[in-house]
């Protein structure tokens, strides 16, 4: 067995599979939207995908490590001069690091074409939550029927009533949405759409408590959901506060992306929060 060979081969393998990986996590919908749906891909979810992006870099890592030993003497050939002499700072290196460089500036001045490589990412993960449904707050699929039903607004004898009609089987209302649709096989969106339909035909909206009330500041991961989430979350007719944005002069629709209406429409995040509260007070009086 030829270690270098081994090494040079694993380094090569472990890269083509981190860019398969890469580019899985490149187009996968947002945590919230993946759990939400139970997104898979090739049989393995988000979590999956991760995981094993994490531990094939591991491998490359290690592997680029053991190649570098292997070749230090060619690597060092690359940082001499043409007198022989050893240089760190070569034209060769300062081209390298030039260009490292321009990468991470860019990035983080948001300068093109590197600010469009992150906003095509996103504008796939947009397009993946109007697709597959977002959930009517973050990481609602590990909150209990009786705490997600009491965020919602909605009476539990109701909601449990409708699930059993839909056959879904039950434990008891401490059950989390995530337990409930892996026991029956379905995503956690499943569960949430009977219970949706059993606000329609019987659950009764009650004062929203405050854990309901709209905040003052963004919440956690506000700009990347719709208007239609939000407004479900926090039991807001989502036609009363489109009338009252397109009072503002703002255009708006329920599956836009919270992002997207303060960036078109001019105004901030705390604004748009300001008016929703407001429609929160009108609706509650």
């Amino acid at each position: 067995m030829n270690v270098r060979r081994v090494t040079s081969l694993l380094a090569l393998l472990s890269f083509v599979l981190m860019l398969l990986t890469s580019t899985i996590l490149y187009i996968v919908p947002a945590g919230r939207v993946a759990y939400w749906a139970d997104w898979q891909l090739l049989g393995l979810g988000k979590e999956e995908w991760g995981s094993l992006h994490i531990n094939l870099g591991i491998l490359f890592l290690l592997s680029i490590i053991v190649h570098i030993y292997y070749n230090w003497k060619a690597i060092t050939t690359y940082l001499k001069d043409r007198a022989g002499r050893l240089r760190i700072v070569t034209a060769n290196f300062s081209l390298a690091l030039l260009l490292v460089a321009v990468c991470g500036l860019g990035t983080y001045f948001k300068i093109p074409p590197f600010i469009n490589i992150i906003q095509f990412s996103e504008a796939i993960k947009e397009r993946a939550a109007v697709k597959y449904g977002e959930p009517p707050y973050g990481h609602a699929e590990l909150s209990s029927l009786r705490e997600f039903s009491r965020r919602l607004g909605l009476e539990l004898e109701p909601v449990l009533a409708a699930l059993r009609a839909a056959g879904f089987e039950l434990v008891d209302e401490e059950q989390t949405l995530l337990a409930i649709a892996q026991a029956n096989r379905v995503p956690p969106q499943q569960v949430y759409l009977v219970i949706k339909q059993a606000e329609g035909d019987h659950g009764q909206r009650v004062e929203p408590e405050a854990s309901q009330r709209v905040p003052a500041t963004p919440p956690s991961g506000f700009g990347r959901r719709s208007l239609g989430d939000i407004c479900a979350e926090y039991g807001l007719p989502v036609e009363t506060v489109l009338a009252s944005l397109a009072a503002r002069g703002v255009a708006a629709n329920e599956t836009q992306m919270i992002r997207t209406i303060v960036t078109e429409g001019g105004i901030s995040s705390e604004e748009l929060l300001a008016i929703l509260r407001q429609v929160q007070r009108e609706t509650a009086d």
